[in-house]
């Protein structure tokens, strides 16, 4: 056998296995040992307005059931008996633009102390302008923009014998600027704007392009038959443009992703059933509401990221919703022949000061947003009240369908209550 340095081979082979297995024992050796399981539990706000807080309760890894108090303020609040892991915990006559600490206690277990500032009420105090545009069968049904000196409003509007459906607002005019309408327009940034209803389009910033189809011939050829064969559109909504959501008279949802479009969700009855309204906060929290003609009933369905579910736990009182906000995850507000709003898993009427249908809800946050509907009717609530424009009622006719609210202004489009021009009211925050 050989032999390297006078040593025999086989014996360096052994010297080195034991070398390797010496060490990986010692680096054993040297880790922590088995770190226990934790267990404790979590307190995180989930949602606030002006008089109310939400906070989620976490009890990991805490044999159930298990008993727990709350704190407000180092006082007591309640004592709950857990018995899932998470729960949601709810505090209400609070006090607007105030803080509040909270902490979550079961025998030393403590949680976190968690501080929540409720949101202040927002002024009532707006100016109005008027302005009346249109022939004969003009309206307009949306209106969204960038900012207060980029707007656009969609509808139908005739000037001298041609037929607009589309307005543009630099602040100080509005502007025909295409044929291509809709009624329904939403948009990410000034290059990136959609408006649907009888086809679907898209502003890059130069051009509004049609995404669902293209003349030739006089002839209407689809780009996309799902798109195409689904109009009518009434409403948008999305976090992008390659994840935008349309629905409208056929009872579906459609989704673009970017390059094509899908059916992620068919009620299988076009003839009877037509959504009206949809709105969201994420991908995973999206409303919409819609119309059975037969039962006079409307509809309300969500989407969890998953699924979408029709909602059966509306109150025989919002039976009748045309249109959905939704300001944060927990909280959506629907609007028809009432108002009311789900907080979470209930459901509470919201009495506002006018009795006239509401069409189209839209706002900055729980504590700043609009109403608007029949007869002119524009009501605000600033997260404690609502207050009724009544300097904006229109007693002989005209409707209001859309509102938009961006910076210090509010934008609000309908029906002039000639019946005849469309109008577009813009409101100045003081």
């Amino acid at each position: 056998m050989k032999r390297l340095f006078g040593i025999n081979s086989s014996l360096l082979f052994l010297i080195g296995i034991s070398i390797i297995f010496f060490a990986f024992i010692f680096l054993q050796s040297c880790k922590s040992p088995t770190e226990p399981i934790s267990k404790g539990l979590s307190l995180k706000a989930a949602d606030i307005t002006c008089t109310e807080v939400w906070l989620n309760l976490n009890a990991n890894n805490i044999p159930l059931p298990v008993n727990v108090t709350i704190n407000k303020n180092d006082s007591l609040l309640f004592s709950i008996t857990l018995t899932t892991v998470d729960t949601i915990i709810y505090d209400n006559n609070l006090s607007p633009n105030k803080a509040y600490t909270y902490q979550a206690q079961s025998g030393n277990l403590k949680s976190e102390t968690v501080t929540v500032n409720t949101l202040d009420t927002t002024s009532h105090s707006i100016t109005w302008q008027k302005f009346v545009i249109g022939e004969f069968q003009s309206t307009l049904y949306d209106v969204w923009g960038t900012d207060e000196n980029n707007v656009y409003a969609t509808g139908i509007v005739r000037l001298n014998g041609n037929a607009y459906g589309m307005l543009h607002y630099d602040g100080n005019e509005w502007q025909p600027v295409s044929s291509t309408g809709g009624y329904a327009i939403y948009g990410f940034g000034k290059n990136d704007i959609w408006t649907a209803g009888g086809g679907v389009f898209h502003f890059d910033g130069t051009t509004w392009k049609q995404i669902d189809s293209k003349i030739v011939n006089s002839q209407a050829i689809p780009l996309d038959s799902i798109l195409f064969y689904n109009t009518p559109y009434k409403a948008i909504w999305g976090t992008s443009s390659s994840n935008l959501y349309l629905v409208g008279g056929k009872g579906r949802v459609i989704y673009w992703n970017g390059s094509k479009a899908s059916i992620i969700y068919d009620y299988n009855d076009p003839n009877d059933f037509s959504f009206s309204d949809i709105n969201g906060t994420s991908t995973n929290n999206i409303w919409a509401t819609g119309q059975k003609k037969s039962a006079f009933a409307n509809l309300v369905f969500h989407y969890d990221g998953s699924l979408w579910r029709q909602d059966n736990s509306v109150p025989f009182y919002q039976e009748v919703s045309t249109t959905v906000f939704t300001p944060t995850y927990g909280q959506s507000i629907f609007g028809g022949v009432e108002v009311s709003i789900k907080k979470f898993d209930r459901w509470y009427n919201m009495i506002y000061p006018i009795g006239y249908v509401i069409g189209k809800i839209r706002g900055k946050s729980i504590n700043d947003f609009f109403a608007v509907g029949d007869w002119g009717t524009v009501v605000h609530f600033n997260g404690l009240t609502w207050h009724y424009y009544s300097e904006l009622y229109t007693p002989s006719g005209g409707a209001n369908h859309g509102v938009f609210e961006i910076g210090n202004k509010i934008f609000v489009v309908g029906d002039n209550e000639d019946d005849i021009s469309a109008k577009i009211i813009i409101g100045t925050k003081q």
